[in-house]
């Protein structure tokens, strides 16, 4: 089997330097070993070392033209919120039903031409044009707690003095995530349980993030019925 064009490229522009260097005896043999590598004739195997020894000036692209215009993406948006923010893979091969249904019963206004777009448009494309309405779905706070010394001198450690926690409403309470075994879901569960020293109470509650302001809104929600809370 004989080599690929991208190979043969390869094998000249390793020896081209060698190649021009050489004495007059020394290029005959490089020339017949790049010929038995490469299949080549000697004029063509000498045209390519010289090719290959020229730089290339690197032309940007002309940027393409977007293919579909503000209202498609505007119709596209609607019809990926209808149906719960898929992916691409799952929402392009409904769209010739969805965006039916939705017109039929006047939730989507639009002309043929983008009707035709949107049953078009590839998964790809979907994904790529809705990747900033994504991006703004996606939860702060997702990542778990991880070690930073400006942390450790914020928690204080019990010693062998003990804590002053014989008062109700002091709790213990620990975030455990709930994420599964993938990492690229939107949205995770954190619950909260705590636990009251003294009253011997617990509750928990389950909040979006780890965040001061919800962890204290969903156990002020849960802890009611504690003394302290």
């Amino acid at each position: 089997m004989g080599l690929t064009m991208s190979q043969r490229q390869a094998v000249t522009k390793a020896i081209a330097t060698r190649y021009k260097r050489a004495s007059r005896a020394d290029k005959g043999a490089i020339l017949d070993e790049l010929c038995a590598t490469t299949g080549w004739h000697r004029n063509h195997a000498r045209r390519a070392l010289r090719r290959a020894l020229v730089p290339r000036v690197a032309r940007p692209r002309r940027p393409r033209l977007p293919m579909y215009g503000e209202d498609v993406v505007v119709a596209l948006r609607f019809c990926w919120a209808v149906l719960g923010a898929p992916t691409g893979k799952r929402l392009a091969p409904v769209m010739d039903e969805l965006v039916a249904t939705l017109r039929r019963f006047g939730e989507l206004d639009v002309s043929d031409e983008v009707a035709g777009a949107l049953t078009g448009m590839s998964a790809a494309t979907m994904d790529r044009r809705l990747a900033p309405d994504r991006a703004a779905m996606r939860l702060r706070g997702r990542s778990h707690t991880k070690p930073g010394s400006l942390l450790k001198d914020a928690i204080p450690i019990r010693t062998w003095a003990q804590w002053d926690d014989a008062v109700p409403g002091f709790v213990e309470i620990d975030l455990v995530g709930h994420q599964g075994s993938g990492h690229g879901v939107i949205f995770r569960v954190w619950s909260g349980p705590g636990f009251d020293l003294v009253a011997q109470d617990e509750i928990s509650a389950g909040v979006a993030g780890f965040g001061g302001g919800e962890v204290l809104a969903e156990l002020g929600d849960g802890g009611g019925g504690t003394p302290g809370w």
